[in-house]
Order: structure tokens, then sequence, then C-alpha cells
């Protein structure tokens, strides 16, 4: 049974408020996917912080045209499901790969990350990136080390010197004794 009016434009709304809470998004053609294929498919987006759709391409498209994002109208052919990472993208793209290689059925399309269109071998990189949270460890430990390098070389003349003060308190204390 055909969308009303009204229908297209609540699902129309409804992926505008998706694309703009995401930080990107994952196609993928999902023909042949049985229900419990796609409830594994969800399970695992949702875990990597994501949401899974199933997309009508024409309203998708035009959700896209109203938020002035490009439009990969190559994607949008066939049957299309749609993650999109609300928290972070490398994970959704991670479960989206992995799960492309366990379900002969799924093929990944491509996606859309910060405004751009990217390919299969874009979501394929996407997904071997580490966390956010780990990507931001990383980074800290970087800026840390230098400073901890800094810290021991500024700090080792003061020990050599407290030693040697040490050293000869020890001295005058056995020549007195």
């Amino acid at each position: 049974m055909p969308l009303t009016r009204k229908e297209k434009d609540q699902l129309i709304e409804r992926y505008m408020d998706l694309l703009r809470n995401s930080h990107g998004v994952i196609l993928a053609d999902y023909r042949g996917l049985t229900v419990k294929e796609m409830q594994e498919l969800r399970r695992r987006v949702k875990e990597a912080g994501g949401h899974v759709q199933v997309v009508k391409n024409t309203l998708l498209r035009i959700a896209l045209e109203r938020l002035e994002q490009p439009v990969p109208a190559d994607m949008l052919v066939g049957p299309t499901v749609a993650g999109f990472g609300l928290q972070d993208v490398p994970p959704v793209a991670k479960a989206f790969v992995e799960y492309a290689k366990e379900a002969e059925n799924l093929r990944l399309k491509g996606g859309l990350l910060d405004s751009r269109i990217i390919s299969v071998e874009e979501v394929e990189t996407l997904a071997k990136l580490p966390p956010m949270e780990e990507l931001r460890a990383q980074l800290v430990a970087a800026i840390q080390a230098p400073l901890v390098n800094l810290l021991g070389v500024i700090q080792a003349p003061l020990r050599e010197i407290v030693q040697v003060l040490q050293a000869r308190s020890e001295q005058g204390e056995a020549e007195a004794a």
C-alpha cells in the first residue's frame, strides 16, 4: 500500500532528525537478509552507538537536499538500509563491515561522513579506526610524554646536587665519628 503524503512528510522529518543527530551514515543493500539477520545487524549497530533504519531512497534524498547535504544518488538505488552514527561513526562502520562479511546478502554501498560522500573502501578504512575514547587517550599520551621527559631532564641536576650534598654530609659524619 502506498504511503500517504502525511506519512511521507513524517518519514522525511524522521530522516532529517537522524541526519542532524548523526556524525555519519553508512549505506548498504540488504536484499535477501532474513528478519533474524536484520535484527542482528540492528543489535550490533545499537551496541556501537548507532541506529539502523530501512530507508525509502527518494525520501532520504529529499531529506538530504533539505539539509543541504550531498546526495549519493548512485547509492540510493535498490533496497537501502542506513546506519546512523549517533555517537561515533567508526564503530557503526565496523559493525556494518564485520556483519557484511558474515551475512553474504548485506552489501555495502558507501555513505556520508561530515557532509562528504564516502566509498565502500573508505567505509572499510573507517571501520579500522579505534573508537574516539582510544584516540583521545593516544593524543593525551602523545602530548604528555614530552612533558614528562622534560620534567625528568629538569629534575636530574637537582637530584645530583642533593645526592652530592647527602654524600658530603655522610662523609662529614663519618669523619666526626
